[in-house]
């Protein structure tokens, strides 16, 4: 009795059942006999895997062979990649899709973990064979200065289409935009959609002079606000 495939650099045994204890002589792959009820590897290499050849024996008396192929598999661990967290904002870890019972360093467990602090972060998780792999992403902090616009032409060329932060150092992005004449126009999430030209209530704003103010709220808690304005041309 035996399972296959078995990941390398893990255990497996080999063994006989059936009434009587049998016992048996063992050929393994390599050409090494081994005289006994089983057939322990402590840890699987490339060269153990094969046909497997017993010749099992009850008493003295010896029954036919018996073999068995084992598989031994190369554990694939995911590719986590080292990155840069943005000082004051949040990122989040991914594990490639097919891995599963995933523990972090930090004590959480899934495919993703949020964090907001640099470091060494390590995972352990069964790769799509089941076999169990690790991993190390190292996250250094570094001050990330966010890009606001001036100007805005939102007419769907990829350039400039809308005011809309990307993932920096804030977890939130919350933008208040006035026309010239003091009216709120516009506010929202800015790290999470864009202000695109249109009023509030959906309908276009002309083309002018906007003002506005941003809170980037951060990750520990504080803000830093910023004021200014923008031109809005279609």
């Amino acid at each position: 009795n035996a399972t296959s495939p078995v990941c390398m650099g893990a255990p497996f045994e080999l063994w006989l059942s059936g009434t009587g204890d049998p016992t048996g002589a063992w050929a393994t792959p390599e050409g090494t006999l081994i005289t006994g009820p089983s057939l322990s590897i402590s840890s699987a290499e490339a060269s153990d895997g094969g046909e497997y050849l017993v010749v099992p024996s009850i008493g003295g008396c010896a029954g036919g062979s018996l073999s068995i192929t084992i598989e031994v598999i190369s554990p694939q661990p995911p590719a986590l990649a080292d990155t840069v967290l943005c000082e004051g904002g949040s990122l989040t870890l991914v594990l490639p899709g097919g891995y599963s019972n995933a523990v972090w360093s930090t004590g959480a467990s899934g495919n993703t973990i949020t964090i907001t602090s640099g470091g060494t972060y390590a995972v352990t998780a069964a790769d799509p064979s089941g076999c169990m792999v690790s991993a190390v992403s190292e996250v250094t902090v570094a001050g990330c200065d966010p890009h606001l616009p001036n100007v805005i032409t939102p007419n769907g060329d990829g350039w400039n289409d809308g005011f809309k932060l990307p993932p920096g150092g804030y977890v939130s992005a919350m933008l208040r935009v006035w026309n010239r004449w003091g009216q709120l126009v516009w506010e929202g999430d800015a790290a999470k959609g864009a202000f695109r030209g249109d009023h509030q209530n959906g309908e276009p704003l002309s083309d002018g002079t906007y003002y506005y103010e941003l809170l980037l709220n951060r990750a520990d808690g504080s803000a830093m606000p910023y004021t200014g304005y923008f031109s809005l041309l279609r």
